[in-house]
């Protein structure tokens, strides 16, 4: 963090100033970085006690530790602030190892500004760098011998503020020095344009009366020769600037200016220098681009004459990136590229040329200068800051209105739309009637407006929170984020225009600075306030966030199990239960690179980031069940039907309008009217030159130029004509209100239309295709079913953002192109197919991986961003738009409910992100150590925890991503081709498609290799029992084989959603998956749903087809999974909720971790681990390590005395635990499980009647498969997306390969709680080696007990040791089978084609499975994976060399292809699919690669 310097004029600082001294108050802001607490606005002695007890986080209730560290803050505090407080010790309390604690404040001494330092200094006298330790109070006396070397400082001594910025002139140039510095370069360059160049320099009281403008200065260009005049009152860039256009001159027509002038104009840089100024320079210069780009060169020079002389080199790191900073926002805010690069380089030879008198080194000089052709263009003039700053007060604050008010349509708010509307209204007035200042005024009053509500808001909500009776904590959500949203885009505003105004008031000249000084006196109280409620913001935001969070803790903070866990962890490892306010407050340590981008949020180390990945969850899954009941009411009505459903859709001459079939024929009448006013404008722009709607608006302009009279007649005429046509269009007022009586809303909605004078419309005739679907009973009820839908989707979004009688806007896919291409038989519809193999690689406009595209910002910079809404923007061609109703209606289903669900808690989602981006992370060594910085004063060491600055960890980063792509639908980054309308990252994505087709289409290697990997996998948890076991897979595999089920599966392939055509069953293992999400492709799916396609063939003509085998064998584990975990998920009448199987034997587990405990803590167990820590842990000599572990024999048992009480105590608890598991397991058999609780009624699967149905057990069911899924297979959903993947030539990267980071998290993973799975994780891996390390420690310690660490391992630990030896054993065995396959299967022939395949199977098993087994096979096995075949590259390699034609005919001379030509091969191996017959007809042949 850098040093933060206020801003004088600001109400805040003065305000502190006022109840502080001047160097506390700098003291305090710095410290704050801006942002000081309320209560240091008050005197010292109100605060003190406060800020001590803050510091120490005192309680007057503490244990031992809690009192240690109390000391050890106490002392940095003392030391730190020069106080005397101390702690007295009270009485222990009865019954707890807690005792009371007195704090005695002693303040004598107190001062805020008391710090020891330790920096890194120079020795004048001996010129010895080294580090020492200094108050700063000596650092700044002019009698050190000590020099500071800014050079030498670390980032930690800038993050930390070891240097005060009140205390050492590094960091802050005072302003009356670096004012005089000005002065000295202003004098500087006119003594030398003077003396040395002989330029004319005079000074003026104005200069408006001269050149007609309220300029500050001018250049006069002439022969050989130039004159400057500069006001008298002027700018800091008035004279660098204006002796820049002397020094530029001198260069004119010598190489180094035809560069820079060269540069100016490339991709008309010139314009970004002149920024805000270019179109006034623009009009003064009457458009003349030379002169433009000479003006702008004099622009950056001047800048560049400063940051080059004023702030001398040693002291200037922290100034000189503020001016550069000026220098970036003077030219704009784009990218250092080639031409700023260039120019840089340009300018800063110049700048030093000229400052050193040394121009005639670069071939400068005054014979160079000339004048411009036209002679009165050769005044070069700096524009005055009254004209820009006017525009700027303007701009800005019409800005910041019609910015407010693109919000508050966005957002649904009616009541500030109007209000803001009407401010926009008499502003412009005042903007007309030239009296800017009163608008602005106007816009500050509707400020103070804003400011009473803010103040009753906030009322309401600090009374209101901790009463149990509050609203609801989304609206309370709604209102504080409404409250901060107009905060931000104003305190932007506000914060320019007190600039602008400071200006004017430097400004002698100006004449209404009275009022300037009042309107800038207002706009800093506003601002001021606006600050203090930022931080009420944040502190109601934390207590708002902690009380989302806590009910989706779930088991996170179970005591018993934590317990459980920590049993046999160091006492530096413990687990310990999220306290969420805390959390909130501080994180205990950034994530690393990988979770960075490689992880799923899911996954990461921090729980607040798991916690909000579950809330997003929960929502989503909440949209997914509401959009499968919409598609199961599409499909009812739809299954009546004969016919597709296009009849919907309504048409004008056999054409699509993109809008749904009404009451009223809407195209006809459309079609109609714009007919006339093509017409229309056709005869009115071959008379007066302009379009009708120019015509009637600019009476005036017309009437002077073709006469009165002509003009008042053609326009009476075409008013005539417009009123007979829409007299023969619409129907009347009169009619329409008779039309209206006893219509519904939904009749309206579809059957009306507003036009922009606010009058209803009604077309006049009726729709043939409307009265159509009437007569067909069947068609109607579709109809209905439709437009209800439509109706109550388009009321979950905002009114701006609906459809009305849109059609949604979707495009056709491959099929329904061609066969509209067949039905049409037109070169156009033909042409569409091919134009929708172009669309893969363009950006369209219904993308809907990208998220919105309209933004709004606050600042400039930072983009306030929008839930998407897609589908309902026009499409440019109304033909392309898809007529499957019920498939394009269910995907904008699922758009629809997606938002409504997100948007309930999307104002939690954002005031939870502002909170936990201003929480304190501690930073860390490469080992996890906090790091801490380490002070030595003449007493002790002081020791200061180090914080990553806020905003810049890889926390944040990730945080943001997944904002972006879970919240706001980007999970794709966008990456345009400049110049064209084709997209990088499609291009990209359409070869990945293509290589995944081209490597899996009847793939059957890749096929039986996915089920014997999954299989492996599932077996590896099911003998841990943890979460599923043997037991449960039977189950599965039973009900996904019975033959009814599957039966049924297998006779619907090819239904649209699982309809077995012969039986007219629905699959029950279909509906399962569908309802439970358990491929997790909900969307994906629901975008092939191609209810049109009547066919089997229709419907399996995709694709996706092609990876039947994968596909098969997916659809298998995961559903396997799934029924497995039903299993163990069963309905309890007591809690009248489904319950997990781990969870009801909970009563069994507690006894068992009471025995565990028992054994844990017998004998002096507890004594003999305290000194194994220390002896383990801690720097200790020989002779103290000796006497503690002859102090821990003395304490220990013989193994013999041990394992007899270990019997005992197992004994003790038998009988009980016997029992209590006998009881548990007869009602764990009489409860139903969550499969058989279903029932399959038509083409849905609802719970028994006999079962209370709840949201939370979907969702409870649905994360957990998910959870598991992931862990067995890999992640290849959108919910789960790591970061990296928004990147497409990761996409390439990751393909195949999106298992690898789940399988070792899955086996080296760090201990977490999954708030999925609702149950603690750690790689399996891991726990092995903790133990061997455990085992180890104790045996250096002289103790080694195998049995007692064994017996007390928690639940996870055993659970892990099974896994971890199911995995290496399975990998043993998978090398045994392939040995003795190997061996068996020796000659190659056909009919050895099993053994063959057999074999490549244990082969490439040992390589999948032994990558991540810690053996010699890791790294052999693991560089084999990621070069495997499988590999992205390979196919689209082949396509590569199918490009170079010359190779086409050598022939292949050995191998496989032997006889071939070269091209023959790369053709069949690039066709998906074909290219896979040859590889399963010799299996021997693929072995290659293992061998």
């Amino acid at each position: 963090m850098g040093i933060t310097c206020p801003q004088k004029p600001l109400i805040r600082w003065k305000d502190l100033v006022e109840a502080q001294n001047e160097d506390l108050a700098y003291f305090l802001w710095n410290e704050h970085s801006g942002n000081v607490p309320i209560e240091y606005y008050l005197p010292l002695d109100k605060y003190k006690s406060k800020l001590l007890k803050e510091t120490i986080k005192f309680k007057p209730k503490v244990n031992d530790a809690q009192y240690k560290k109390m000391l050890s803050k106490l002392e940095v505090f003392n030391l730190k602030y020069g106080s005397r407080v101390s702690i007295t010790r009270g009485k222990q309390v009865a019954e707890t190892t807690s005792f009371n604690i007195e704090l005695n404040e002693n303040w004598a001494n107190f001062n805020p500004k008391q710090r020891i330092i330790e920096v890194k200094i120079k020795d004048k006298d001996t010129g010895v760098k080294q580090y020492q330790t200094l108050n700063t109070s000596i650092a700044t006396q002019p009698e050190s011998k000590f020099t500071f070397l800014a050079e030498d400082l670390t980032q930690t001594d800038v993050s930390n503020q070891i240097l005060e910025d009140n205390s050492s002139e590094m960091f802050r140039l005072p302003t009356v020095e670096y004012q005089e510095n000005l002065e000295s370069l202003d004098n500087k360059l006119i003594d030398i344009l003077q003396r040395k160049y002989g330029i004319t320099v005079n000074v003026y009281d104005s200069l408006k009366d001269r050149l007609g403008v309220d300029a500050l200065g001018f250049t006069k260009l002439m022969t050989g020769t130039a004159e400057i005049g500069i006001r008298k009152y002027r700018d800091r860039m008035t004279v660098p600037e204006e002796a820049a256009h002397i020094f530029i001159a001198m260069l004119d027509g010598t190489p180094l200016y035809n560069r820079l002038i060269s540069w100016l104009g490339k991709e008309d840089y010139y314009k970004k220098v002149l920024d805000n100024e270019y179109e006034q320079y623009f009009k003064k210069y009457k458009g003349n681009i030379e002169k433009l780009k000479v003006e702008a060169a004099g622009k950056l020079l001047g800048q560049t004459l400063i940051t080059r002389n004023v702030i001398p080199p040693a002291e200037v790191k922290s100034l000189l990136q503020r001016i550069w900073d000026a220098i970036k926002r003077l030219v704009g805010k784009f990218p250092i590229n080639e031409i700023e690069r260039e120019i840089n380089i340009l300018t800063n030879e110049i700048s030093d040329a000229a400052l050193n008198e040394k121009m005639d080194s670069i071939q400068g000089s005054t014979e160079n200068i000339k004048p411009f052709v036209e002679e009165d263009l050769s005044i070069l003039y700096q524009v005055g800051n009254k004209i820009k700053t006017e525009q700027q007060l303007k701009d800005k604050t019409l800005t910041s209105i019609a910015k407010r008010i693109q919000y508050f349509k966005r957002t649904g708010q009616d009541k500030k739309i109007d209000k803001y509307q009407e401010l926009e209204e008499e502003y412009n007035k005042f903007l007309d009637d030239g009296n800017y200042l009163k608008g602005i005024g106007l816009y500050l009053e509707t400020l103070s407006e804003e400011k009473k509500g803010f103040n009753k808001g906030l009322r309401q909500i600090r009374q209101t929170f901790n009463n149990p009776e509050r609203e609801d904590l989304r609206k309370v959500a709604q209102k504080l984020r409404q409250m901060h949203t107009v905060i931000n885009n104003n305190s932007s505003t506000l914060e320019h225009l007190i600039d602008l105004f400071g200006d004017f008031l430097y400004d002698s000249d100006y004449e209404f600075k009275a009022e300037a000084k009042e309107l800038k006196k207002s706009a800093e109280k506003m601002l001021s306030y606006f600050n203090r409620l930022e931080q009420d913001y944040i502190r109601i935001g934390l207590q708002v966030t902690a009380e989302m969070m806590a009910p989706l803790l779930g088991n996170r903070n179970d005591t018993d199990v934590l317990a459980d866990l920590n049993r046999n962890r160091p006492a530096n490892k413990q687990l310990s239960i999220l306290n969420l306010e805390e959390a909130l407050l501080r994180g205990d340590a950034d994530i690393n690179f990988i979770n960075r981008w490689l992880d799923a949020v899911a996954e990461v180390p921090d729980d607040l980031l798991k916690i909000l990945d579950i809330a997003v969850k929960n929502q989503k899954i909440e949209a997914q069940q509401e959009t499968l009941e919409d598609k199961k009411a599409l499909l009812d009505a739809q299954d009546k039907l004969k016919e597709s459903t296009e009849f919907v859709a309504e048409k004008v001459d056999g054409k699509l309008t993109g809008n749904i079939a009404t009451e009223y024929d809407w195209g006809l009448m459309k079609k109609k009217e714009d007919d006339f006013f093509k017409k229309l404008n056709i005869e009115i722009k071959s008379k007066y030159g302009c379009e009708y709607k120019d015509f009637m608006s600019k009476p005036e302009e017309l009437m002077k130029k073709f006469g009165q009279t002509e003009y008042i007649s053609d326009r009476q005429n075409y008013k005539k004509q417009i009123a007979q046509l829409f007299s023969s269009t619409r129907l009347s007022d009169e009619e329409i209100a008779k039309e209206l009586e006893g219509k519904s809303d939904i009749w309206r909605h579809f059957n009306t239309e507003t036009s922009q004078e606010g009058r209803l419309i009604i077309p006049r005739v009726k729709s043939k295709t409307f009265e159509s679907i009437k007569s067909n009973p069947n068609q109607l009820e579709y109809y209905n079913t439709v437009t209800n839908l439509m109706y109550e989707l388009d009321s979950l979004l905002p009114e701006q953002k609906r459809l009305g009688r849109k059609l949604p806007q979707i495009r056709k896919d491959f099929v329904e192109r061609l066969k509209m291409a067949i039905k049409e038989g037109s070169t156009e519809a033909y042409a569409s197919i091919f134009t929708e193999l172009k669309e893969n690689f363009q950006v369209l406009e219904d993308e809907d991986r990208r998220g919105m595209k309209f933004e709004l910002s606050d600042d400039g910079i930072t983009p306030i961003k929008f839930l998407p809404i897609y589908y309902v923007n026009k499409l440019k061609n109304p033909n392309e738009i898809s007529t499957d109703i019920t498939s394009s209606l269910t995907i904008f289903s699922s758009m629809a409910r997606d938002y409504a669900k997100m948007n309930e808690i999307i104002d939690l989602m954002e005031i939870a992100r502002d909170v936990i981006n201003v929480r304190d992370i501690v930073r860390t060594d490469s080992k996890g150590n906090p790091e801490v910085e380490s002070v030595k004063t003449a007493k002790s060491k002081l020791l200061r925890t180090l914080f990553i600055p806020q905003g810049t960890s890889r926390m944040a980063d990730l945080l943001h991503d997944f904002y972006n792509m879970q919240i706001y639908g980007e999970l794709e980054k966008e990456e345009k081709i400049a110049g064209t309308n084709l997209d990088r990252a499609k291009i990209i994505d359409a070869l990945t498609r293509y290589a995944a087709l081209n490597m899996l289409s009847l793939n059957v290697f890749s096929g039986f290799q996915n089920v014997v990997t999954g299989v492996a996998q599932e077996k590896i948890d099911s003998v841990a029992k943890e979460f599923i076991s043997f037991d449960a897979l039977k189950f599965a595999d039973g009900k996904y084989y019975g033959l009814k089920n599957f039966s049924n599966l297998l006779g619907s392939v090819g239904s649209i959603d699982g309809k077995n055509p012969v039986t007219g069953e629905h699959s029950e293992l279909i509906l399962w998956g569908e309802k439970f999400d358990v491929m997790q492709d909900f969307k994906s799916e629901n975008k092939e749903l191609d209810s049109s396609r009547k066919t089997i063939f229709g419907r399996l003509f995709k694709i996706s087809t092609l990876m039947f085998i994968q596909k098969s064998g997916e659809n298998w584990l995961n559903m396997r999974t799934s029924l497995a975990l039903a299993h163990e998920y069963r309905y309890s009448k007591d809690l009248e909720k489904f319950v997990w199987k781990e969870d009801f034997y909970m009563p069994l587990r507690k006894l068992e971790y009471k025995r565990k405990d028992e054994i844990h803590n017998m004998f002096n167990s507890v004594k003999i681990r305290e000194l194994r820590e220390l002896l383990n842990g801690g720097r200790l000599s020989t002779e103290r390590k000796l006497e503690i572990k002859e102090e821990i024999k003395s304490l220990q048992v013989s193994k013999e005395v041990e394992n007899a009480e270990i019997d005992r105590i197992n004994a003790k608890y038998k009988q009980e635990e016997a029992a209590l598991k006998e009881k548990l397991d007869k009602s764990w058999k009489e409860m139903t499980n969550y499969y058989d609780a279903h029932e399959k009624t038509g083409r849905r699967l609802k719970l028994k009647s006999e079962f209370k149905e709840n949201k939370e057990d979907v969702q409870a069911f649905i994360k957990k498969t998910n959870f598991l899924n992931k862990r067995f297979h890999g992640i290849y959903n959108d919910a789960d997306k790591s970061a990296a993947q928004q990147f497409a030539l990761f996409r390439v990267v990751n393909l195949f390969r999106k298992f690898m980071v789940p399988f070792w998290n899955r086996r080296y993973g760090k201990t977490q709680f999954s708030y999925e799975g609702q149950a603690w994780t750690e790689g399996y891996y891991i726990t092995v080696f903790n133990f061997i390390r455990n085992i180890i420690m104790e045996s250096r310690a002289g103790e080694y007990s195998l049995r007692k660490n064994w017996v007390t391992l928690s639940e996870l630990e055993k659970a892990n040791f099974k896994r971890a030896m199911m995995d290496a054993g399975q990998v043993l065995g998978m090398m045994v089978i392939a040995m003795v396959l190997g061996a068996v299967a020796g000659g190659g022939d056909d009919d050895e084609w099993a053994l063959q395949m057999a074999l490549y199977i244990a082969n490439r098993s040992i390589t999948e499975l032994g990558a991540f087994t810690p053996s010699p096979l890791m790294l052999s096995e693991g560089l084999r994976t990621i070069q495997s075949p499988t590999a992205a590259i390979t196919p689209l390699k082949r396509v590569a060399d199918l490009m170079q034609p010359w190779e086409w005919n050598n022939e292949i001379e050995r191998g496989r292809y032997k006889g071939w030509t070269k091209g023959e091969k790369l053709l069949y191996q690039s066709v998906p699919a074909l290219n896979k017959l040859k590889d399963v007809s010799s299996p021997a042949e693929m072995m290659v690669f293992y061998n």
